[in-house]
């Protein structure tokens, strides 16, 4: 990161080596794999990673969609960290420690981490910083043999829905630019993009765009939320 992010509530420090924004402790860049996403270049496990993903998209049935209904949603835990950073070892050339995330999960009034669980285990999870009326998205993974079960999409609405709770107006978070599959993602959830972090991503000095909701609290952006929870359902159940 090069420059603070937009916004005059949010106290926004770096840790040179990683890029990461904290307020005390170090927190993500994150929120760029809810779908298969850009990884970094000439690492040839991560390309494995994304093959096997799409292997077992191309092998899964149409009754599949009951791992959709059997995710259970809850708040992340000590205990589920060791499935948690098996996937941020997956997923991220920096994954976070286990301390980074323990520092994390014991700033109750300012984070929220919850993990999406099939049949016990954890297959993705997503975390939220608060400041003022602004919500962050810290952190958001997807465990690559779940991707494209709208697990993201799933975490990102409930996020978004507690930090309307919470009275968060303001909503924002980084995507890798070469990322295209989770901005148009983002782009369905009402974010736009609002800057450029050059070099943000320090493990490929690849770019980060941010981008921003500016109105969560409105009427017109509530019902755009109801419309993607039709889409879920649709996904969960059939239309």
């Amino acid at each position: 990161m090069r420059s603070p992010m937009p916004g005059p509530s949010w106290n926004w420090r770096y840790r040179g080596s990683s890029g990461r924004i904290s307020t005390r402790y170090t927190t993500s860049n994150r929120c760029t794999c809810v779908a298969p996403r850009a990884a970094s270049s000439g690492n040839g496990s991560r390309g494995a990673v994304r093959h096997e993903g799409r292997a077992m998209a191309l092998a899964r049935q149409p009754d599949d969609r009951a791992i959709l209904r059997d995710l259970e949603f809850t708040r992340m835990r000590r205990r589920h960290l060791r499935k948690v950073l098996a996937i941020e070892a997956r997923v991220y050339p920096r994954p976070w420690s286990a301390s980074l995330f323990l520092s994390e999960l014991s700033q109750k009034a300012t984070r929220s981490y919850v993990v999406a669980k099939h049949s016990g285990e954890v297959v993705g999870y997503i975390g939220m910083m608060y400041a003022a009326d602004e919500a962050h998205v810290t952190n958001i993974a997807v465990d690559p043999n779940f991707h494209g079960y709208k697990i993201g999409t799933r975490m990102l609405h409930a996020a978004i829905i507690e930090a309307l709770a919470r009275g968060s107006r303001t909503l924002s978070l980084e995507v890798r630019v070469s990322n295209q599959v989770a901005q148009a993602m983002y782009d369905k959830f009402g974010f736009q993009i609002v800057g450029r972090r050059k070099g943000y991503y320090i493990e490929t000095n690849e770019d980060a765009f941010v981008m921003m909701v500016h109105d969560a609290l409105s009427t017109e952006y509530r019902l755009r939320l109801r419309e993607i929870r039709k889409e879920i359902d649709e996904a969960l159940y059939g239309g």
